[in-house]
């Protein structure tokens, strides 16, 4: 691989050490692009013309999931970047660590409150089925309500089987016999002991799971194989729905169950208009119709002498939803280094890439110029391990650089929120915050965690009623994301409305996520006392930890300020010696001991502080100094050979 020249430069001004974290995937002839189609950001190596294939990919994708939740557009409450990876061991180089003699999947999807990012491998076809499952999650995101799991993972196994190219879509055949599925799992070193296992085998079984139980079971944790009874059932309910253009009626039963709270027979029997039984074997049946249609097509291509497998159920053959011929896409060239920045930024993400990443961006500041983008990662960093001050130095200082860099705009604002948090204090800078996050809503209006901020930063600051239309909004744009609803309910008990905060948090105490159902029935004690007594526990908390601190920094202030004794003049004289520093040791920085040999003997020359020493012929102290001549002076301490150094020449 040919490195670029300011690679180059890195290599020359770094250690070894740093050389080996430095960037990696900086081919001279591959150039970082951006290619902006009208709801994907592609950053990439490859090229424009693999740049415009990602993007063509996945707006048909998109294109197709839309329709299945009859849509026109797809809201996107958290931002996407897709970095695609030319090469191999690059893309490796940057995936999420795997176990030993285990490849990373050829794509992956890396999800984040502020952003998310949807990294590929170029190296291998198609690698963007790979992510189809995990996609179809995120599109979920901001577009349907919140539902039970069978109908999450029924619609990302459907999607899962997806197969397109520039003018025809394929869908709806078993997931699990694709050829990128089985080689995903072959890589991955899964069920290498027996042959890959359709879905379709799992609904040849005598015993299903009841409907009643299907449409209530909720997964919880993260997800394992998805050749289950439970995935294999969902998928083929998903199926027959959407064959029988029954998602209206689909929409409808989870209002019923979920939001009226019926029981899920009456709920099933209102809203599909037949009852559990019923409907389980309208899917028994449809699935049975799909092999009995496999057949008769079996046979009739036995007797015209064809040859092939046919898999149920059939897939869907349509043509493309988008054009190629007429899309339009917005190619732009990276400036130096902002591709490798970027990739960089998704790496810190991942909390074993993190040092690497920090690594990575501090040895390109090394050769000049400093970017805004640069100081934008080491400071998402910092935030992210809660290093506040340098957090608001490098995004202060990606600021100054770049006053249209939104992302560093908005870390800002993230930062003074956790550090709030964290210490159970007011927001620091809040009008300032509060107009940051304005300016971020214009830039990107569907920014669902901007909005939820606004809401929080506006009750802070005594808007009531501009927090509960932020907070509002930001439920509005991605109704899933429960803790909004939450933070609503807080707003509602901050503005006196009880039986609207009272309404809430008994649904949200019900809640599948213990987290919120915890914080429900907490905010309904605190709401209790609220109205009780008129003032909140939670104000109450923070008025008590602010007096806490206020009185801890007036005893710091005291210290500090009390008048020390005064030590005794040092009287001892200035002794001068010429020769050589054989050694430096700074194992107690910053004080040091110098090793130093003067004729016949050796001298032990201390400080307390080295950066108080007066150095000439050097810029400035160093605890690398060996074996240099110099000369010193010093006094002398209370011990021969030792000594208290003043100051020192570096020959």
């Amino acid at each position: 691989m040919a490195w670029t020249q300011r690679t180059g430069r890195i290599v020359l001004l770094c250690s070894f050490a740093a050389i080996l974290a430095a960037p990696r995937l900086y081919a001279a002839d591959s150039a970082w692009t951006e290619i902006r189609s009208p709801h994907f950001d592609v950053i990439t190596d490859a090229g424009e013309k693999r740049g415009h294939e990602v993007a063509l990919r996945l707006e048909q994708m998109q294109a197709v999931f839309a329709g299945f939740l009859l849509k026109q557009e797809l809201a996107r409450p958290i931002p996407l970047t897709v970095i695609a990876i030319r090469g191999d061991k690059d893309y490796s180089a940057i995936a999420p660590r795997q176990p030993a003699g285990i490849l990373p999947p050829p794509a992956f999807l890396l999800r984040g409150e502020d952003r998310t990012f949807l990294v590929l491998n170029l190296a291998l076809p198609d690698p963007w089925l790979s992510a189809t499952h995990e996609l179809a999650h995120f599109f979920l995101e901001g577009n349907y309500p919140t539902t039970t799991s069978w109908f999450d993972e029924g619609l990302a196994e459907y999607f899962s089987s997806i197969q397109l190219d520039s003018k025809t879509i394929n869908i709806g055949g078993d997931p699990e016999l694709l050829p990128e599925r089985q080689n995903d799992l072959f890589q991955r070193n899964e069920e290498k002991s027996q042959p890959p296992k359709p879905l379709t085998d799992f609904l040849t079984a005598p015993i299903w799971i009841s409907m009643a139980d299907l449409l209530t079971m909720q997964r919880n944790g993260p997800e394992g194989t998805h050749r289950t009874q439970f995935y294999a059932q969902s998928w083929i309910t998903i199926h027959y729905l959407l064959a029988q253009k029954k998602m209206p009626e689909t929409g409808t039963f989870f209002d019923l169950l979920q939001n009226q709270k019926l029981p899920v027979e009456q709920a099933i029997q209102q809203a599909y208009g037949i009852p559990s039984k019923q409907l389980e074997q309208a899917v028994k049946d449809y699935f049975k119709s799909q092999k009995d249609l496999l057949a008769a097509r079996d046979t009739a291509r036995t007797a015209t002498g064809q040859i092939g497998e046919l898999t149920i159920p059939q897939p869907i053959h349509y043509s493309s939803p988008i054009d190629p011929e007429t899309a339009q896409y917005t190619v732009i060239r990276l400036p130096e280094p902002e591709g490798e920045i970027l990739v960089t930024e998704m790496e810190a993400r991942l909390p074993e890439h993190r040092a690497e990443a920090q690594a990575t961006v501090e040895a390109f500041m090394k050769a000049p110029p400093e970017t805004s983008s640069e100081h934008r990662v080491l400071g998402w960093i910092a935030m992210a391990t809660q290093k506040w001050d340098t957090a608001f130095s490098e995004l202060g200082q990606a600021m100054e650089m770049n006053n249209k860099d939104n992302w560093a705009r908005y870390y800002l604002v993230i930062t003074k929120f956790h550090e709030a948090q964290a210490a159970n204090q007011s927001i620091k800078g809040l009008a300032n915050a509060l107009l940051d996050l304005r300016v971020v809503i214009d830039w990107y209006p569907e920014f669902a965690e901007a909005h939820n901020l606004l809401g929080l930063g506006r009750v802070e600051g005594g808007g009531i009623t501009s927090a509960m239309q932020a907070e509002q909004a930001a439920i509005r744009l991605n109704p899933r994301h429960e803790q909004y609803q939450l933070n609503l309910a807080k707003i509602w008990t901050e503005g006196k409305k009880f039986d609207e905060a009272r309404a809430l948090l008994a649904h949200l105490k019900l809640s599948s996520d213990l987290q919120i159902a915890a914080g429900a029935k907490q905010q309904e004690k605190d709401l209790e006392l609220t109205q009780k007594y008129g003032v909140s526990p939670e104000h109450e908390r923070m008025r008590a930890q602010a007096e806490k601190e206020e009185a801890a920094r007036q005893r710091q202030e005291a210290v500090e300020n009390a008048r020390p004794e005064e030590a005794p003049p040092d009287k001892r004289p200035i002794l001068f010696a010429k020769g050589r520093i054989v050694s430096v040791n700074c194992s107690q920085d910053p004080a040091a001991e110098i090793t130093f040999a003067t004729g016949n003997r050796t001298l032990h020359l201390h400080t307390r502080d080295h950066a108080k020493v007066i150095v000439m012929g050097d810029d400035k102290f160093s605890c690398r100094w060996e074996d240099l001549r110099a000369s010193a002076n010093y006094k002398a301490g209370a011990k021969s050979g030792e000594g208290d150094l003043v100051s020192i020449e570096v020959q």
